[in-house]
């Protein structure tokens, strides 16, 4: 979650987590809302937007998260369960 907060922080909104249970008039709120931010990030960034976010997105979770700070990759700890 770290990183996709961090991609929202780079295309200009922010990302806000509600709990379980989100009243109807809330979820109305929400959906008006959103409707306004896309339309906002339509106008930046295009209307490809959302796969120019998922590639930055992609990009930083492969570059930070292949190496733990052990040094060892996600990879080597799932192979034959040696470290």
């Amino acid at each position: 979650m770290r990183y996709y907060m961090e991609m929202a922080d780079q295309f200009g909104f922010n990302v806000v987590l509600y709990g379980c249970e989100v009243t109807e008039p809330a979820l109305n709120g929400i959906a008006s809302y959103n409707d306004r931010v896309e339309a906002h990030l339509e106008a930046v960034h295009g209307k490809e937007w959302r796969t120019l976010f998922n590639e930055g997105l992609d990009s930083l979770l492969l570059t930070k998260d292949l190496t733990h700070p052990e040094g060892k990759s996600s990879a080597t700890e799932q192979g034959d369960g040696q470290n």
